[in-house]
């Protein structure tokens, strides 16, 4: 599995690049936010991938993947016509037969290649890296470095969506000199309607919507792709937008239909589309959050837990624990932990950032809580042992939920 593109823009020079690519401020977030060096670096290698196709390539698509090729891209990424005959899919994609061309019943990957995925981990930040990619894509647009075109976020879940309105209305809350405007998709003819300039005045106007609601038909709440088409005009960001259900993956030719003249950006934790390996930009996923220590810990405060009454200390510490156990040979710090403010005197953060102690029916009782600390940099561990312990992790707390305290009693970790 080869990350072509990250190859690709790795040995393109960030400081190479025109002026008006580099004056930006890409530490800044909020007044309690600013960005660590690994989402500066994503932020980055977006710009140079963007700055390779619209300014180096033109924007053409054959052009980039004959790059492809010269680095080494072997793989048949083609879209196959005759596997997919009287399929919805196949039918849009001859439809517009301009921009994706068949040749031998198959449309090349080619037609496809105006894309770039993020491969990151559950909480390294996607979400920070959205926001300020759709400012930069704005501030571009506006210096006419891009082609202008309007910008589309996707997410398959309303507390995704939401997450990503607090993010938005943060970031307006620090930053007086760029403000997003958020707007359903519904909303699209009325809003172009009333804002012919969607860039002026410093106002960035992104379109937001559930990504499983893009269809080919028109419901209550579903909406179909043609009445949002826009000549292919979109940039594109997708935010853990696969289900995996078997509608999923007409909705990625929808999405690369809407783009077809744009550019799509694809952010997850989790691909399973050989393509999304290929064409990805940045690669910070589960195993490179942990190697450079912003994975999570778990540690029991104590050996004897009411639960496993009964059970000697070390039995019951090993059957509390499973996979935790070498954990469990370092003891809790007593100094302050990276990430959070719990000192000595105070519980650990949750992984949620609050301070708890989850115990079994007896808070607060020393030697008998359940404390999860944040972030703290420890031997690292195989990333199957890894998973295996955030499973663990998660019955344990099904079984003995986190009661929220301001803080462990003395001699309680």
């Amino acid at each position: 599995m080869r990350l072509y593109l990250q190859n690709i823009v790795d040995d393109i020079s960030f400081e190479n690049l025109p002026e008006k690519w580099q004056a930006f401020d890409f530490a800044r977030f909020s007044k309690d936010k600013t960005l660590f060096d690994f989402q500066k670096q994503g932020l980055q290698n977006a710009l140079k991938a963007l700055w390779f196709y619209f300014k180096d390539k033109k924007a053409d698509k054959q052009d980039l993947f004959t790059h492809y090729q010269a680095n080494g891209f072997t793989e048949n990424f083609d879209y196959d016509l005759k596997k997919r005959e009287g399929k919805k899919t196949a039918k849009y994609l001859l439809e517009y037969d301009k921009d994706y061309p068949a040749t031998d019943s198959k449309i090349p990957f080619a037609h496809f290649i105006n894309r770039m995925s993020f491969w990151m981990a559950t909480g390294s930040g996607k979400t920070l890296i959205i926001v300020k990619l759709i400012e930069l894509l704005g501030k571009l647009i506006a210096k006419k470095e891009l082609p202008a075109r309007d910008i589309l976020f996707l997410a398959h879940r309303d507390d995704l969506l939401d997450q990503f309105k607090n993010h938005v209305e943060e970031f307006n809350s620090f930053n007086f000199d760029t403000k997003i405007n958020l707007k359903n998709l519904r909303d699209y003819e009325s809003v172009k309607r009333e804002n012919a300039l969607p860039f002026a005045k410093n106002e960035i106007t992104v379109f937001y919507y559930r990504s499983d609601l893009i269809s080919d038909e028109h419901k209550e709440k579903i909406v179909n792709f043609q009445n949002y088409d826009n000549g292919g005009r979109w940039y594109i960001l997708l935010d853990e937008a696969h289900k995996g259900d078997k509608e999923d993956s007409k909705r990625q030719v929808l999405y690369s239909i809407l783009s077809r003249n744009g550019f799509l950006f694809n952010f997850s934790a989790t691909f399973t589309d050989p393509r999304d390996f290929a064409i990805c930009a940045f690669n910070f996923n589960l195993s490179r959050f942990v190697e450079e220590g912003y994975g999570k810990h778990i540690y029991v405060s104590s050996a004897e837990i009411s639960a496993f009454r009964g059970r000697g200390p070390a039995q019951s510490a090993r059957k509390a624990t499973g996979a935790f156990t070498p954990a469990m040979s370092r003891p809790p710090r007593r100094q302050s932990v990276p990430g959070s403010k719990a000192t000595s005197e105070s519980a650990p953060m949750g992984p949620d950032g609050f301070t708890f102690c989850g115990t079994t029916g007896r808070p607060g009782r020393a030697g008998n809580g359940l404390c999860i600390l944040r972030p703290v940099n420890y031997s690292l561990r195989p990333l199957r042992r890894l998973r295996q312990s955030h499973a663990k992790r998660k019955r344990l707390l099904r079984r003995h939920p986190p009661r929220p305290c301001g803080a462990l009693p003395r001699g309680s970790g």
